[in-house]
């Protein structure tokens, strides 16, 4: 190979690295607060971007993923409370992402026992909206305590899930503890998104 040919190999490896979709940094870069202190993110692998899918009341549909992050929240107690994930749709499967992602919840909702509510929670934080499902007790079945989302744009979603820890690991006993814990996290996180500028 020629000189020239191996540098315009190197100049188009390049570029196409470089345009590469990729989650902005805003949504990854909150770094936690008093009560929930950040750990090293994990970035998924070129394997792992790949669409997956998730149940509806429909039958099963597909949610894209070309990038993707997911970190944890520690407790007081050190133990992981809330888990982000940042997943970056298919720019043109994002309209249908975020539907398939809102019939996704309410099926979960419908399907799973002692839910705070009968429709999905609808929660506004510094113009930001969040959908979710959330549980009404605590209890050693449940793995989760809440599930969330928010479409910030930017072809993104962002999950927010809350999990059920074991009595020695938590540090809510009720489920006026987890809300508040709950809606703090919702608070900080969008204050966040709000003032960052790399988005």
């Amino acid at each position: 190979m020629t000189i020239k040919k191996l540098s315009t190999l190197l100049v188009i490896t390049l570029f196409s690295f470089t345009n590469k979709p990729e989650v902005k940094n805003c949504y990854i870069s909150y770094q936690g607060s008093v009560a929930l202190t950040i750990t090293p993110f994990y970035r998924v692998s070129e394997a792992e971007a790949k669409p997956h899918k998730v149940p509806t009341s429909n039958g099963d549909v597909e949610v894209s993923l070309v990038d993707g992050y997911r970190i944890e929240y520690n407790n007081a107690k050190n133990h992981p409370f809330v888990a982000l994930r940042a997943g970056l749709s298919d720019a043109k499967l994002y309209a249908a992402d975020t539907a398939n992602v809102i019939a996704n919840l309410k099926y979960l909702n419908a399907t799973t026992p002692n839910m705070e509510t009968k429709d999905l929670i609808q929660l506004n934080y510094n113009s930001y909206k969040i959908y979710g499902i959330s549980s009404s007790i605590i209890e050693k079945s449940k793995r989760s305590l809440g599930n969330f989302v928010i479409f910030p744009g930017n072809n993104t979603i962002l999950y927010l899930d809350f999990a059920n820890l074991s009595p020695d690991q938590r540090t809510c006993e009720t489920i006026a503890d987890y809300k508040t814990l709950r809606n703090a996290f919702f608070g900080n996180y969008t204050m966040h998104l709000k003032n960052c500028t790399d988005k």
